[in-house]
């Protein structure tokens, strides 16, 4: 049967002049069916390339601008190499480069194409999976797989009804060794008493408690100082399922463990759990995501608790920065506080996301395979 070759003419057509020094932010077409980060508002047309109609949404930078086209594969396939050879072709490529695999027809390409004596650059992915055809395109100036931009935005796509063809999916990366936890314990990960179990006591694997966080001495002239908690917000993935995860009731967050993963070559946060004060003891959350070979565990110095978190996300969870306040009845110190490392990769955009001084009970976020999304939950002022 015949497999077709896309000539990816659209590369021609997208606006090279760009719309303006946009920043690049989450963007799901309506149809669905894809996420990936672009610049601005992408707009919307549809194009017949070489035999396949595609739906292309496009946006543009100054001198760069970025496009997803998607179609249903027809009978035959997608020829990958013939859509790469196909708009060196259109374009008069000076110089190409490709990479990729397949497998039971599916598979991707990974591309940079040199053009116009080195004054302008095609970048991207076509990718084949699920009957259905994707490309995923750069074109500016200094539009290489080495720019950052380009690459955060090549990487950036996901498919939201399964895996996504390309480096990370064909190539997982050998386990990492584990980690060594923070605080002194047994191995990180052991099996621990279920969450929510006939016995919250403390788990083997965590250390000692600290002592509860102290109640305000009471002074009938002071008015109490209650907090009001702001509104709850997610940082990272717009789409993927939610969840919401507390302590028990009078619990304070005191802690996470974290599994690291990764999302094509940058390190992410894999899975998380939360670590909770209450009666006097360690209680242990759920785990959201997958957990993998590679993690830690980051717990308050005594007295102190969780009060806000710093992180670091696009479509899935880089790395979070925890705020660690000490605890002072039914309010948080902001001016008494200490900061974590990070933990995690470099990648993504920081969100600051903070009770100011309401007592944090938990998280929210969302997950798919790995956490994608992440939010603190807080204690309503009595």
């Amino acid at each position: 049967m015949r497999q077709f070759a896309p000539s990816l003419a659209l590369a021609l057509l997208i606006p090279v002049a760009g719309c303006g020094q946009q920043s690049f932010r989450p963007f799901m077409p309506p149809e669905g069916g894809y996420t990936v980060l672009m610049p601005g508002s992408p707009s919307r047309s549809e194009r017949d390339e070489n035999g396949l109609r595609m739906t292309v949404y496009e946006a543009g930078r100054p001198n760069e601008s970025y496009a997803v086209a998607s179609a249903a594969v027809p009978p035959g396939g997608v020829d990958l190499d013939g859509a790469v050879s196909g708009l060196a072709g259109t374009v008069g490529a000076s110089g190409t480069r490709s990479q990729g695999q397949s497998n039971n027809g599916d598979g991707w390409r990974e591309f940079e194409i040199e053009a116009n004596g080195g004054r302008w650059f095609y970048s991207g992915r076509v990718l084949a999976t699920r009957e259905r055809f994707y490309t995923v395109l750069a074109a500016g100036a200094d539009a290489r797989l080495s720019n950052p931009r380009v690459k955060t935005f090549i990487e950036s796509f996901r498919l939201t009804d399964g895996a996504t063809p390309g480096p990370g999916n064909w190539s997982p990366a050998p386990a990492q060794p584990m980690t060594p936890p923070m605080n002194p314990s047994p191995p990180f990960g052991a099996p621990v008493p279920p969450f929510g179990g006939p016995t919250l006591g403390r788990p083997s694997d965590l250390p000692p408690p600290p002592p509860p966080p102290a109640a305000p001495l009471p002074n009938p002239a002071v008015t109490p100082f209650r907090p009001t908690p702001p509104a709850e917000k997610i940082a990272g993935h717009p789409a993927d399922p939610t969840f919401r995860d507390e302590a028990p009731a009078g619990g304070w967050l005191v802690g996470f463990d974290v599994w690291y993963s990764k999302f094509v070559n940058n390190d992410i946060i894999g899975a998380i759990r939360p670590i909770y004060w209450v009666n006097n003891a360690y209680a242990l959350g759920q785990v959201h995501g997958t957990p993998t070979q590679s993690g830690t565990r980051l717990l308050a110095k005594p007295g102190y608790v969780v009060g806000a978190v710093n992180v670091r996300a696009a479509l899935a969870i880089d790395a979070i920065t925890v705020t660690f306040m000490k605890a002072n009845g039914e309010w948080l110190d902001k001016n008494d506080s200490y900061m974590s490392e990070r933990l995690g990769g470099t990648g993504g955009w920081p969100t600051d996301i903070s009770g100011n001084g309401a007592p944090v009970t938990g998280i929210v976020g969302r997950k798919s395979a790995n956490v994608s999304g992440l939010g603190l939950t807080y204690r309503a002022a009595k």
